[in-house]
């Protein structure tokens, strides 16, 4: 039984275009997959971009905030330099108001030891003077201003 090229053309030609047409489908399918997939490779394409972009911001806010951080750390310092000199120097300023003012209480204590000022004993004693010119001292009295006098002249020396 030998078989002629059209006979076997015949019987297989069915089934080529059967495996054909099933490989078109599967080409097909496989081609709306490969679209699929480029599709959702193009999304996460998207989102990865996003991702790196936002990440980048992220970055660039942290290096700000790092640079914001490390001045308000260096003027922390300058103030804390300046409220140790500021504490220094009231202390000396302190010091100084305290020594000024025991030496103005001294002072205060040697002007009473002392009495009044010679103006004022030269004041005293021309008062004194004029009221006794005016003849205001008679008697007794007269021994008073004599005695107030000499206390005034040797107040004086």
């Amino acid at each position: 039984m030998v078989m002629e090229f059209d006979e076997v053309r015949g019987l297989l030609q069915p089934l080529r275009d059967s495996i054909g047409s099933k490989s078109t489908g599967h080409r097909d399918t496989r081609d709306e997959w490969n679209a699929k997939v480029r599709e959702f490779l193009d999304k996460r394409n998207e989102v990865n971009r996003q991702v790196k972009e936002l990440i980048n911001e992220v970055q660039a806010q942290k290096a700000i905030r790092d640079e914001a951080n490390q001045r308000v750390k260096e003027l922390k310092g300058v103030r804390a330099e300046h409220s140790e000199h500021l504490k220094e120097v009231r202390e000396v300023l302190r010091a100084k108001l305290d020594e000024q003012r025991e030496n103005l209480e001294e002072q205060l204590r040697n002007r009473a030891k002392r009495g009044p000022s010679a103006g004022k004993i030269r004041a005293d004693m021309e008062k004194l003077e004029k009221q006794y010119m005016t003849g205001q001292f008679l008697g007794k009295r007269e021994r008073d201003y004599h005695k107030k006098m000499k206390q005034l002249s040797e107040a004086l020396k």
